[in-house]
């Protein structure tokens, strides 16, 4: 696959301007979640700009800067659970799958990751010394109502984000690709 030079500049801005967001997330606490959200989105601008192996190496580049620079260091995870997900569509949307399976993809990605973040927390508890409080949680007789809150919840921020995610595909993405290609024939 060529990657034109142009494209690797941009992809290089944007991943910069995604490590910006995360900082800034750190620091103006009211705005963390919208910011955190907004780098992953950014990520997705990679994968529909340069593909998804590119939109994946700036996601490693973000995550590494983002543990160096950012005062908080679990916004990182927090904005990584968003990554795949911009990718996913991104990566749904060129090829051309039809609405269902596009969906499953997308929402297979999102609960897959989910999990994963959802234990990686749990072991960053753990090495803070924090699992003694965890089994009396788990201990309670609402545990299966507590499970079925939190699950809610992601369903809940699932469908707020893909919602939010067309509309900043359909504006400024779609813009941003108009910039870039028209540079690019020119």
């Amino acid at each position: 696959m060529h990657v034109s030079g142009r494209a690797i500049a941009l992809s290089g801005m944007i991943t910069a301007l995604a490590v910006v967001c995360i900082f800034l997330g750190s620091v103006l606490e009211f705005n963390t979640a919208f910011l955190l959200v907004l780098a992953a989105f950014l990520i997705g601008t990679v994968a529909a700009l340069s593909g998804v192996p590119a939109a994946l190496c700036s996601f490693a580049a973000t995550v590494i800067l983002g543990c160096l620079l950012s005062p908080v260091k679990l916004y990182v995870l927090t904005f990584s659970l968003f990554v795949p997900y911009a990718v996913a569509c991104e990566y749904t949307a060129k090829k051309k799958a039809d609405k269902k399976s596009a969906a499953l993809i997308k929402a297979l990605v999102w609960w897959i990751w989910a999990i994963v973040c959802g234990f990686v927390f749990y072991l960053i508890a753990g090495a803070a010394g924090l699992t003694d409080l965890m089994p009396e949680i788990m201990k309670d007789e609402q545990t299966a109502v507590k499970l079925g809150i939190v699950i809610l919840a992601l369903a809940v921020v699932w469908l707020i984000t893909d919602i939010a995610y067309y509309a900043y595909r359909k504006e400024i993405n779609r813009r941003i690709l108009n910039i870039f290609y028209k540079e690019e024939r020119s």
